[in-house]
């Protein structure tokens, strides 16, 4: 006989973890793809697997999930985008702390440790709109590692300043409102980095 424990563990929603949201609509999982592709059984597993992530929550299974609900993958093989998502789990725990990389982490004075991360910005002039993304913001590692949001973050003291890009508002601060860890499309400078409005770059440590 099933018992009421039994069943509020089969109804009970997932854990979700926040640095795994994407975008605030997806979620990053393990998945297990095939190839559909003309003569080609390649399979493989990808974790960073994006799902939407009320389908996630719901436990909806993978084959009940529509092009729109799944970012698709390519194979590795054949380079074929029909590709199908056959599987997809939650990502072990040594997957889900956020990635740390040597060549991103930059020491002040054999002292602090700041590490490189993708951070989005707003202005503090409240009648200034202006927002924009730097994927030279540094922050405390520790914080990093610990996952800290930006909210909680204390500027000059957790992450270098920016400040706004905006020509008629440049004398304002910018206040860091999101960050996340980069990614390898984001490596470039594509915007360039503005040294003038780095607090990081004027204090004579180039980031570029």
């Amino acid at each position: 006989m099933m018992t009421d424990d039994t069943t509020n563990i089969a109804t009970e929603e997932p854990v979700v973890h926040e640095n795994l949201i994407s975008r605030r609509v997806w979620y990053y999982v393990f998945g297990e793809w095939s190839c559909l592709g003309l003569d080609c059984e390649n399979k493989w597993g990808h974790k960073r697997t994006k799902i939407k992530l009320s389908k996630y929550k719901d436990r909806v299974d993978a084959n009940d999930l529509n092009d729109t609900e799944r970012v698709g993958q390519k194979c590795r093989k054949c380079s074929s985008n029909n590709s199908k998502l056959v599987k997809y789990s939650p990502l072990p725990e040594e997957d889900i702390k956020p990635p740390v990389h040597e060549h991103l982490i930059w020491k002040h004075d054999d002292k602090e440790e700041w590490y490189r991360v993708f951070g989005t910005w707003d202005c503090d002039n409240e009648n200034c709109k202006t927002g924009w993304s730097s994927a030279h913001t540094y922050i405390l590692l520790s914080k990093y590692r610990d996952e800290i949001p930006a909210a909680n973050l204390q500027r000059d003291d957790h992450y270098w300043g920016q400040d706004c890009k905006s020509e008629s508002c440049s004398t304002f601060r910018g206040t860091l409102k999101d960050y996340r860890p980069l990614r390898r499309g984001l490596l470039g400078n594509k915007p360039q980095h503005q040294g003038t409005f780095c607090h990081k770059c004027r204090s004579s440590f180039s980031c570029v």
